[in-house]
């Protein structure tokens, strides 16, 4: 099989064609071009969603947070038992006179 068979086939003849089209490189180079040159690349712009997906995340996690320590505070302030409660069990405060065993 030399060269003039393999230019003679078919397949091989449409796929010359087809490089040596101008619109068809114009088309392939702009195609490659904005994929991956163009300082808004689709990869770039694949990037910022995936990145724009978690900081909707961290958002919804954060008000979540929020909600629950804003309740919290209500309750902490608003009842001396629940605040006794929580500095006993946070920060190990006592009474005088009195001692604390901490089982774990």
């Amino acid at each position: 099989m030399n060269l003039r068979d393999l230019v003679g086939h078919r397949a091989v003849r449409l796929g010359l064609r087809l490089l040596t089209n101008r619109y068809v490189v114009i088309l392939v180079v702009y195609g490659v071009w904005v994929t991956i040159f163009d300082a808004n690349s689709l990869v770039d712009i694949r990037q910022a969603s995936v990145r724009v997906e978690q900081l909707k995340q961290k958002k919804a996690y954060y008000e979540e947070k929020i909600t629950r320590d804003s309740l919290r505070l209500v309750e902490l302030k608003t009842s001396r038992h629940n605040l006794e409660k929580f500095a006993r069990e946070q920060y190990y405060m006592r009474r005088e006179n009195e001692d604390i065993y901490v089982v774990e």
